[in-house]
């Protein structure tokens, strides 16, 4: 760099590490075996402050950091010559096998590598691939590139920052996501190519302006029924994206959204035409609530029945207390075994909260019902819970866009207002 400068200027210095030694697993615990081992990164103007640092038991620099799970990102002004020295930890060799290496980035810039949490989250699975929602289009795009690993590699944990690591590693799986689905306000993107009952973590990598973004990794596993399969881009039911009991000698992927999508939009225009014959939409001393509309009524009736016809696949796990099990024939909706014969699978059972919001939102002439507490609501709907761990019930949209109706509170009895000139039914 120029000597002659007398105007300090920032240099953005990035340390990003590509492998370091591994644990020897007979000789230590788990979470030791994917222990970060941090190096010590010193950014100077003057090269004496380096001197003896290995031997100064505190040795304070003018820049010291140290990298976070594989990477280091300070800065420091100069006007003359920068100087970086890495360090590496003192280990036990018994315990330890391998060596450091690093690459070390400057810029005048803006820094060459930044760390995000992961603008997308998992929508589900099938047995072969899995389907993701971007939250935010800002932070990935074209030039986004995925990196998938299996879960029990501990190659990667420990580097879980560093795209020097990410890239390098012939353990991971990069694929380019240049394959985006825009359905209405939504964003996905799907990963393939997958092995069944598996264990992947997932992390992106967007460039741009010569800087890499990292995303934090998200987990997911593949299911092991193949009986299921994933379908999203719909055109009516457009916040279904979650695997579906499929039969793949009868139906493509395409052809079996299709299917449940058109099953859906024939029921749903009958219930418009009754939907016209209540006074919703007039001034509000006609109208039967001047709570509610018929939008509000379109609106929950279209949830509940797009969650209802085209059920959601579960699958063994954390949360397998929540399925229910389906074998031939007993399928939510009879068009599925009549035309489908999926054979057996796990349905994760739609919220409550789909069927009372119904109740709450239209008129009592249409005769809508909810099953009671007891008395076959727990057989046909599950709970929601406010735990983004738990999925105890099937519900459409993102989960923080979707909320428990209030119409818990109130007995259910309450609602149960039928109109002597038309038949009610039960919602199950």
């Amino acid at each position: 760099m120029d000597s002659e400068k007398t105007a300090d200027e920032l240099f953005y210095v990035s340390v990003s590490t590509c492998a370091q030694p591994i644990a020897v697993a007979s000789e230590v615990s788990l979470q030791d075996y994917k222990q970060d081992l941090p190096l010590q990164v010193y950014i100077v103007n003057d090269p004496s402050e380096l001197s003896n640092l290995a031997e100064s038991e505190s040795p304070v620099p003018r820049s010291t950091i140290l990298s976070d799970f594989g990477l280091a990102v300070g800065n420091i002004s100069a006007y003359s010559d920068v100087y970086v020295a890495v360090y590496a930890p003192n280990i036990d060799d018994t315990k330890w096998y391998g060596s450091w290496s690093a690459v070390i980035s400057i810029s005048q810039k803006s820094s060459t590598v930044s760390y995000i949490e992961a603008p997308f989250m998992l929508s589900d699975t099938d047995s072969k691939s899995a389907v993701f929602t971007v939250q935010d289009k800002a932070a990935i795009d074209s030039n986004t590139t995925s990196y998938v690993y299996t879960y029990d590699d501990p190659s990667l944990d420990s580097l879980q920052k560093s795209y020097c690591a990410l890239s390098t590693s012939t353990n991971a799986v990069s694929t380019a996501l240049d394959q985006f689905v825009q359905v209405q306000n939504t964003t996905y993107f799907e990963i393939s190519d997958l092995d069944p009952s598996a264990t992947y973590t997932i992390y992106t990598v967007t460039s741009m302006n010569n800087t890499k973004t990292i995303s934090t990794g998200v987990q997911f596993t593949t299911k092991s029924n193949s009986n299921c399969e994933l379908i999203y881009g719909l055109d009516f039911c457009s916040e279904v994206a979650y695997s579906v009991p499929a039969n793949t000698s009868l139906f493509n992927r395409t052809q079996l959204g299709r299917w449940y999508d058109n099953q859906a939009k024939s029921v749903y225009q009958n219930f418009i035409y009754s939907l016209q014959m209540i006074p919703c939409n007039v001034n509000e001393d006609s109208r039967y609530t001047i709570l509610r509309t018929c939008d509000d009524c379109s609106s929950s009736y279209k949830q509940w029945l797009c969650a209802t016809t085209i059920p959601r696949c579960g699958d063994e796990g954390p949360n397998s207390m929540y399925l229910k099990e389906r074998v031939p024939s007993t399928s939510r909706n009879t068009a599925i075994d009549e035309i489908l014969s999926p054979g057996n699978y796990s349905e994760l059972l739609p919220c409550s909260d789909m069927c009372f919001r119904i109740m709450r939102d239209c008129h009592s002439n249409l005769g809508f019902s909810c099953p009671e507490s007891g008395r076959g609501l727990e057989d046909s709907y599950g709970v929601f819970s406010t735990n983004p761990e738990n999925y105890t019930c099937n519900f459409l949209g993102s989960r923080s866009s979707y909320y428990i109706s209030s119409v818990s509170e109130v007995s259910v009895n309450k609602f149960l207002v039928l109109s002597s000139l038309m038949t009610s039914f039960l919602l199950f």
